[in-house]
């Protein structure tokens, strides 16, 4: 994510300039809730394509959507 934002100084935020240990913690912590819930949260490879990200989600939120 933070590769992806290095180019977008107009979007920047003050998350944005924290260490890259701060950003591993905070993933580290959604990686944990995921794991004890995977019912309610998804794992998404971001590092691929935008479009591809998007079709991903788009996909499994639908897929959520019609089970509730």
């Amino acid at each position: 994510g933070l590769k992806r934002r290095s180019g977008d100084s107009d979007n920047w935020n003050r998350l944005d300039a924290k260490e890259v240990a701060f950003h591993k913690r905070v993933r580290a912590g959604y990686l944990k809730m995921s794991k004890a819930e995977p019912e309610r949260w998804l794992i998404i490879d971001a590092s691929r394509p935008k479009e591809e990200v998007f079709n991903e989600v788009s996909q499994k939120l639908l897929i959520r959507l019609k089970n509730k």
